[in-house]
């Protein structure tokens, strides 16, 4: 992706539709999160007999890990991308796009939480997108392994996109340990946000 500065971008003939349509994205994006959530929490759903329960033993809280490894990758990839503008608002649809799409997922499969689950504690994701509640139910697939992803195909440097796909193994491990989600829920979040990345690049092509 080309290498400009926001001075250099303003200068593109679509640089300010592309713009708006990643504003739209993430806006769109808040209001269905918020609501979907909503919906789903009070849902009926199923519990999955996960075969991992057998080998992760008894459930442990790492609530203060996954929020720091998912709150370090959002933090790095914005901090690292700011100043590219075609990559940060690329990135930033990418986003949207991959919640949106959980969204659908969210409405199309319902289930409920393992019934040995140790709620997870994150206050920046309770005041967004909770209603000030803890969910159970945001469950296929984990946006908080979504988000390490994301931020691994953003980063710079061959070792630091290492880092951030091991980062993202290690969370789903925790999460499912913690019985926040399913094996399940971490190992579809790459698949999504693939995904997203690819229509977020069709986005990118036709606004060039």
């Amino acid at each position: 992706m080309q290498e400009i500065t926001w001075k250099e971008f303003w200068l593109l003939p679509k640089s300010k539709t592309y713009l708006w349509i990643a504003i739209g994205a993430f806006l769109v994006m808040f209001a269905t999160v918020q609501s979907t959530l909503a919906y789903v929490e009070h849902r009926p759903g199923y519990v999955i007999e996960d075969w991992s329960r057998s080998f992760l033993g008894k459930p442990r809280n790492f609530s203060v890990a996954i929020f720091a490894i998912t709150y370090f990758a959002m933090v790095y990839a914005i901090w690292t991308n700011v100043k590219r503008p075609k990559v940060f608002l690329h990135m930033f649809i990418t986003y949207a796009i991959m919640q949106l799409s959980k969204c659908i997922v969210l409405l199309i499969v319902p289930l409920d939480p393992p019934t040995d689950i140790l709620p997870l504690s994150d206050p920046i994701l309770e005041t967004l997108f909770y209603g000030g509640h803890v969910n159970l139910k945001d469950l296929l697939f984990s946006g908080h392994v979504a988000t390490v992803c994301i931020a691994g195909i953003y980063a710079r440097g061959h070792f630091m996109k290492i880092t951030f796909f091991m980062l993202a193994i290690i969370l789903g491990f925790l999460m499912a340990q913690q019985r926040v989600h399913y094996i399940v829920d971490a190992v579809a979040a790459p698949v999504f946000v693939w995904i997203a990345f690819r229509l977020s690049s069709l986005i990118a092509k036709s606004s060039s």
